[in-house]
């Protein structure tokens, strides 16, 4: 093995290197390795699952998009949430509830703990107001002590009709589907938006729909399983399909 000067070690978390002069005790070394594996461990554990991140309802009631937050850890972990991006249709209003607590509408942040080997439910209750069309919330789930290392991000979708006149809704196709280079899309001439999200639900890119037979680019996307969400004029939710991307 070569003698080196310097050993250099790049922490991702701390987003900077740390630099230890030699001669390094091995037993700090391996000090030091431990404490990163044990954090990393932790944000691995702490995580969140979706149960119906993208509810349905009308505009007459309230109803809830559901996911669940878990700690498969053994030691409790406090969190912060946050509300970071919201993309509500006019005159709807949506609140937080974590467990069986609700926050009022004009909460932003909240501090909980999440105890261990426990699950809570959380999401995002909408409020249609009697106006149909759709709107979303993300959340943004990070650990108060910074040791934990959590971060963690949700989306949450709303979609409300009228009871006796569901959102129209036509046959639609994504081709070529799995997807390299870009695809297409055909069998609703009502689309006017496309937005794609991961599985986690993170938006990930946006087209304006303006013609049949229009490409939409995907080289940017890493390989995996994607949806991809049409809009009409008004901002209602025309239909959600799975999008495969590959690479070679």
């Amino acid at each position: 093995m070569p003698d080196l000067d310097v050993l250099i070690i790049q922490i991702d978390y701390l987003r900077k290197p740390v630099y230890i002069e030699k001669p390094i005790p091995l037993k700090t070394l391996f000090s030091l390795l431990f404490f990163l594996s044990l954090s990393l461990t932790i944000s691995a554990q702490v995580k969140i699952e979706s149960v119906r991140t993208n509810a349905h309802g009308n505009t007459e009631d309230s109803f809830k998009a559901v996911a669940v937050l878990k700690n498969t850890t053994n030691k409790t972990i406090h969190l912060k949430v946050e509300r970071v991006d919201d993309n509500m249709r006019d005159n709807w209003y949506a609140s937080i509830f974590y467990g069986n607590e609700s926050y009022s509408p004009f909460v932003e942040n909240f501090r909980v703990k999440l105890t261990p080997k426990s699950s809570k439910r959380i999401g995002v209750e909408f409020f249609a107001e009697g106006t149909p069309g759709s709107s979303s919330v993300e959340l943004l789930i990070t650990s108060v002590n910074s040791k934990d290392n959590v971060r963690l991000s949700q989306s949450f979708f709303g979609t409300a009709s009228t009871k006796n006149q569901p959102l129209p809704s036509e046959a639609l196709k994504i081709f070529p589907n799995p997807a390299y280079e870009y695809f297409k899309v055909s069998g609703n001439e009502n689309i006017r938006k496309l937005v794609i999200y991961n599985i986690i639900g993170k938006k990930m890119m946006e087209y304006p729909v303006n013609h049949a037979g229009q490409q939409f680019e995907v080289t940017d996307l890493s390989r995996g399983i994607y949806l991809v969400r049409f809009f009409d004029d008004e901002e209602n939710i025309i239909d959600t399909l799975r999008l495969n991307i590959v690479k070679p």
